[in-house]
């Protein structure tokens, strides 16, 4: 039996006692320590391997703890030389335990301070980056704005040309924004009838009043308004007759019909039984509906539907050319019937299309 109060037997048992309690408590700390920063570093395996070995030591430990015990039983307190020289080794292996895990403590310092240095690194690039593009976007705002503000004024300018242009007040006719034509490309539209005397407009509204007051003021001319709006018709032609336009305008209601054109279906205006059509040639088309909202290029008929009504030397007008449906529709008109185009980088794009010389109706 072991007596428990010789010296030398206390001893040895608080020392494997301790190194057993210090070893498990190295893998304890240990262990967290690599839990915490294993997601951090992606060297969870390298850590497992090594916390492995320290578990191997520790085993080994309690191994021969049991084995001190048993030789301590069977030979009683004179055991003492082998005693001490077990507890020597004991001691010799968790120094070498103690100092894998201050190893291991640093190599994950080391790591760590990797990662942080890492971290700052893609913090500032992403921060630069952050910088370059606000600034980048501050710029092409800058650059818009001075572009938006470029076209505003020319929109006054040419309102003011416009409202210069006409006898009476015409404050009364309404906004020229929104779904409404601009004034600059009203006012350029204008400018380039010149004498032409019969005037179509494809969808109607503020500019049918302008329209009606170049055709009263001028004292020649004919203007037929296309809407296909029943309700916007009725609004539009009070109106007219409040202003005293109306004999100046021929307001006509065309609501909107499929009409089959290059193996696709398009709502356009049914125009079938409107004689005034067939009374004379139009020498200018201001095609501004039907709106773009009801399909895809859905002004591409107006050409194709309506040439036969034209003159030789019509021009056509379209509106919001800078859109990318007109933008297909120009180029498509231009190709099938070989117009001549002019773009007008104005609000909303105006484009202007005349057939060639030698192009007949």
């Amino acid at each position: 039996m072991i007596n428990i109060q010789d010296p030398v037997v206390l001893i040895a048992l608080s020392v494997t006692i301790s190194i057993f309690v210090a070893g498990l408590a190295n893998i304890f700390v240990t262990r967290r320590y690599a839990g915490l920063v294993s997601n951090k570093l992606g060297s969870a395996k390298k850590l497992q391997q090594q916390l492995d070995r320290l578990e191997r030591n520790v085993d080994d430990l309690v191994n021969e703890i049991g084995e001190i015990t048993g030789v301590i039983e069977n030979f009683g307190v004179p055991a003492t030389n082998l005693l001490q020289s077990s507890v020597e080794e004991m001691i010799l292996k968790q120094t070498s335990i103690e100092e894998m895990i201050e190893k291991i403590h640093s190599s994950l310092s080391n790591s760590i301070s990797d990662v942080n240095v890492t971290v700052s690194e893609q913090i500032t690039d992403t921060q630069n980056k952050i910088v370059k593009n606000i600034e980048s976007k501050l710029a092409d705002n800058v650059s818009a704005n001075s572009y938006n503000i470029d076209k505003l004024y020319s929109r006054v300018e040419s309102f003011h040309r416009l409202q210069g242009g006409f006898n009476d007040d015409t404050s009364q006719y309404g906004s020229l924004s929104g779904w409404a034509v601009y004034s600059d490309s009203l006012q350029l539209f204008i400018e380039k009838i010149g004498d032409r005397e019969t005037i179509l407009e494809l969808g109607s509204g503020v500019s049918t009043f302008y329209l009606a007051k170049l055709i009263k003021d001028r004292g020649f001319g004919t203007l037929i308004s296309v809407e296909h709006d029943l309700d916007f018709y009725n609004s539009l032609k009070q109106k007219l007759v409040n202003l005293k336009l109306d004999k100046y305008c021929t307001l006509l209601h065309c609501p909107l019909i499929d009409h089959a054109l290059d193996d696709e279906v398009y709502p356009w205006y049914d125009i079938k039984n409107v004689a005034v059509l067939s009374q004379r040639k139009i020498d200018v088309m201001f095609v501004d509906g039907p709106p773009g909202h009801l399909r895809a290029c859905s002004r591409y008929p107006a050409l194709p539907i309506m040439k036969e009504f034209l003159s030789n030397d019509s021009l056509i007008f379209l509106d919001d050319a800078k859109r990318s449906d007109e933008r297909k529709i120009s180029e498509k008109w231009i190709k099938d019937y070989k117009l001549e185009a002019e773009m007008t980088d104005n609000s909303k794009g105006l484009m202007t299309l005349q057939f060639s010389s030698n192009q007949g109706s």
